[in-house]
């Protein structure tokens, strides 16, 4: 048996990419590899190139180098939010169809330049390492759901769902996350930025345990008042979709657990618990309802509303599931428990 293996020192590993609109049908790619140094430390080079064809632009990136290109350890793919705004499946679809590439790299949309944040150099780190790391790390422990290239591409075809993708920017020496972009098909439309918001369509979105924070103003009528914070959520949601495929209502039944962590309150005792639970309650079905009509009036569907219809019925329509979707009447339907304080009383 013939194995093509390549030594590490005769070629030049890939561990981010970017991709940049420049006009109709051009695009500018730019590559990321590691120099290890012998002190330990890396320094990022990065290659760029455009073409037309992105499968044209390999070649022209390997032209710049003496050793050729792999992009089996590629661990993140950022994208321009111009070149989002085009539709971006055609480099996605390459980057899946590349057999050396797993399906677990995450993908990530830039404002502004994807060329210039990967230009940067982020402390001593490889910058694929580094970008991958900050986003997987705000998946498991912040406000951003799971999601890589194969959850895009799994939404991208599915009928009944929409994907989406964490939203970065870069400032002086780090990069941040600055919310979570939406798609209608490959097409960027939409983001939230609020970090109430993301973190509400995290646990809309999924059945996890995150160590995410929700605040909770406890005030009447818009007065100031009691403010509480509840993390460590655990949350879990079902649907009750009694007549799929009509324009009846669809309810998304919440179960809420977590840990007062904060409270200004005098005193944590039976009465203000219950008070923060029925407050976060009332904050999540509202608020909750809210974000959903925001996805409905752009016909958009990250939460996968039309994915549970789908399975649901036998006789899904998706021309008609389009249709009718923004007019459906979505309600959020939630039962909070504080299971524990951690505040010092």
């Amino acid at each position: 048996m013939n194995i093509d293996q390549k030594i590490l020192d005769d070629v030049q590993l890939i561990t981010a990419g970017g991709y940049d609109y420049l006009e109709a049908d051009m695009l500018q790619t730019t590559a990321v590899t590691p120099n290890y140094q012998p002190d330990k430390s890396v320094i990022n080079e990065t290659y760029t190139a455009s073409s037309k064809l992105n499968k044209e632009v390999r070649s022209k990136i390997n032209e710049q180098s003496d050793k050729p290109f792999v992009s089996g350890k590629i661990q993140v793919a950022l994208y321009s939010r111009r070149l989002a705004e085009e539709g971006m499946i055609d480099t996605i679809d390459t980057l899946q169809r590349d057999p050396s590439v797993g399906s677990n790299v995450y993908l990530g949309i830039v404002e502004g330049s994807a060329k210039e944040l990967l230009e940067k150099q982020y402390g001593n780190a490889d910058n694929g390492n580094y970008l991958s790391s900050l986003i997987e790390q705000n998946i498991e422990t912040g406000t951003i759901p799971k999601t890589n290239l194969h959850e895009f591409i799994y939404a991208y075809y599915a009928e009944g769902m929409d994907p989406f993708l964490p939203l970065l920017g870069s400032e002086n020496s780090r990069v941040d996350i600055k919310g979570i972009a939406f798609f209608k098909s490959d097409q960027y439309v939409h983001q939230i930025a609020e970090e109430e918001k993301q973190f509400l369509f995290k646990i809309l979105y999924e059945n996890k345990s995150s160590e995410g924070s929700m605040p909770i103003e406890l005030g009447e009528d818009g007065k100031d008042g009691e403010y509480a914070s509840v993390f460590n959520i655990n949350s879990k949601r079902s649907y009750d979709i009694q007549k799929p495929m009509t324009d009846s209502d669809i309810t998304i039944h919440m179960k809420i657990k977590g840990v007062l962590r904060e409270f200004t309150g005098k005193k944590v005792d039976k009465k203000s618990i219950s008070m923060i639970e029925s407050k976060m309650k009332e904050a999540i079905e509202k608020q909750g309802s809210e974000l959903i009509k925001e996805f409905q009036e752009l016909n958009i569907d990250p939460l996968g509303i039309g994915e549970q219809v789908r399975t649901r019925t036998r006789n899904w329509d998706q021309k008609k599931w389009q249709e009718i979707y923004p007019t459906i009447e979505v309600n959020v339907k939630t039962s909070v428990k504080i299971l524990e304080t951690g505040v010092i009383e």
